[in-house]
C-alpha cells in the first residue's frame, strides 16, 4: 500500500514540476511576443513619418517669423547692406526628428537636409546629400510681400524636394521627392 502511495505522490510531483515549466515557458513565450508587437508599431509608425516635415515647420517657422518682423517695422525682412534676411529674422532651421527612430540621429547629427532660400540669402543643407537639378523660381522679398523656398533631397535620388511658403500663408510643393 505504501509503494502505491509513494509512486501516486512522484506522479504528482512531476505532474506540478510539469506544469510549472510549462507555465514559465507560456510566460517567455508571451513576454515575447508583446515585444514582437511593440516593435511591429514602432516600425509602422516609423515608415508612415512623413519625409517632408523639416520643410513644412521651418517654412511655416519662417511665415512667423516675417509676419512678427512686417508688425514691428511694416515691411519684410529682405536682403540689406549688412544682414541678409536670415540674420534679419534671426532665424536658423530647426531639424526635426521625423519619427521616434530618428531622435537618435536628431541628438548625434543635428544636421538639416534641406537648403532655405530668402530674397537673395542662402542657408545650405547641412546634411552630405546627391545633388539634384532643380532650378527654382526666384525667391523673391519686397516690403509688402514674400516667397521663401525650401529645397532638397531627402532619398538621394536625382530629383529634389522643393517647397515654398508666401505672404498668404499660401505653402506649394514645386516638385514632390517622396
Amino acid at each position: 500500500m505504501k509503494r502505491k502511495m509513494d509512486s501516486r505522490i512522484n506522479k504528482g510531483n512531476k505532474l506540478r514540476s510539469l506544469l510549472k515549466i510549462t507555465g514559465i515557458v507560456l510566460a517567455v513565450l508571451f513576454i515575447l511576443w508583446v515585444g514582437w508587437i511593440i516593435t511591429f508599431l514602432i516600425f509602422i509608425n516609423a515608415s508612415a513619418c512623413p519625409r517632408q516635415r523639416e520643410a513644412k515647420e521651418n517654412l511655416q517657422s519662417l511665415y512667423a517669423a516675417q509676419m512678427e518682423y512686417f508688425n514691428k517695422y511694416q515691411k519684410y525682412a529682405s536682403h540689406s547692406s549688412d544682414q541678409n534676411c536670415f540674420e534679419l529674422l534671426n532665424w536658423r532651421p530647426k531639424r526635426l526628428p521625423r519619427c521616434n527612430l530618428e531622435i537618435l540621429e536628431w541628438f548625434l547629427s543635428n544636421k538639416n537636409k534641406y537648403t532655405y532660400y530668402c530674397d537673395t540669402a542662402i542657408l545650405p543643407a547641412l546634411r552630405p546629400q546627391a545633388p539634384c537639378h532643380y532650378k527654382p523660381p526666384e525667391p523673391s522679398v519686397t516690403d509688402n510681400s514674400f516667397t521663401i523656398f525650401a529645397i532638397g533631397n531627402i532619398d538621394s535620388d536625382p530629383q529634389c524636394d522643393v517647397w515654398s511658403i508666401n505672404d498668404g500663408k499660401v505653402m506649394f510643393n514645386f516638385e514632390n521627392d517622396v
